[in-house]
């Protein structure tokens, strides 16, 4: 059995097909594939070829909850997806629950309610997983997230290939 990341998991539950060289050259496709700038790092390369030559993975996904069962002290991923928007990109917030529902409170509860924006909310089992599931979401996606603090304070997080680490960017 290969442990894989959640990312490259949920993508071969989507696209895996028979073919190995079809799901190979999916998983690789600049245009459409999700998960191919994981790649560029070998380790990840290598687990993925792996579970897909045995067909043999399972990876860990945080459980799925709606706004009202938001608990203060747990930790949360707050996914934030406007329709219309160009590219229909997914901003992902990472935080413990209470600067969770102020974000909501403050910025997205009437654009919710309008159906202007799509949430998707999950619960981590505690504050270790959530910092695992931010470092894959900027390592293998090579994508930037959002730390949510008191007082609506939002700081940009993304994987600096630099010093190999998480970084918060700068103004």
């Amino acid at each position: 059995m290969i442990l894989l990341n959640r990312y490259f998991g949920q993508w071969l539950d989507q696209n895996k097909s028979d073919d190995y060289y079809e799901t190979i050259t999916k998983a690789y496709d600049v245009m459409s594939s999700s998960i191919y700038l994981g790649f560029r790092h070998p380790e990840l390369e290598q687990s993925f070829e792996e579970a897909l030559i045995s067909n043999s993975y399972a990876y860990a996904v945080p459980k799925e909850i709606s706004v009202n069962e938001i608990n203060p002290n747990n930790y949360y991923r707050y996914e934030v997806q406007q329709p219309n928007y160009i590219g229909n990109e997914k901003l992902s917030f990472y935080g413990k629950g209470n600067f969770i529902l102020e974000h909501y409170k403050y910025f997205d509860h009437e654009l919710y309610q309008d159906n202007e924006i799509h949430l998707t909310i999950y619960e981590y089992l505690n504050y270790n997983d959530m910092m695992l599931d931010l470092k894959e979401e900027c390592y293998v996606l090579h994508k930037t997230v959002f730390s949510v603090a008191k007082n609506h304070s939002i700081s940009p997080i993304y994987w600096n290939d630099d010093t190999q680490q998480l970084a918060v960017a700068q103004n």
